[in-house]
């Protein structure tokens, strides 16, 4: 996964949405879309739902709890 793949999967862990990480990492919306399908290829899974869990799990990526 690269940089920026695992940038896009962080802020949707902190529930942005597409709109927000493309403003937040100065892309467009079919960019963000597209490093986030790419990191479902890259860690052999369907959803970005599916992507922030095994990333997470996996160390390659963390989760801040805000509580």
């Amino acid at each position: 996964m690269t940089n920026r793949q695992r940038e896009a999967l962080e802020w949707v862990g902190d529930g942005k949405t597409t709109q927000d990480i493309a403003m937040l990492m100065g892309l467009t919306g079919a960019t963000v879309e597209k490093h986030l399908r790419l990191t479902h290829d890259v860690l052999s899974v369907e959803t970005t739902a599916q992507a922030v869990l095994k990333a997470a799990f996996q160390n390659q990526m963390f989760i801040v709890d805000p509580i």
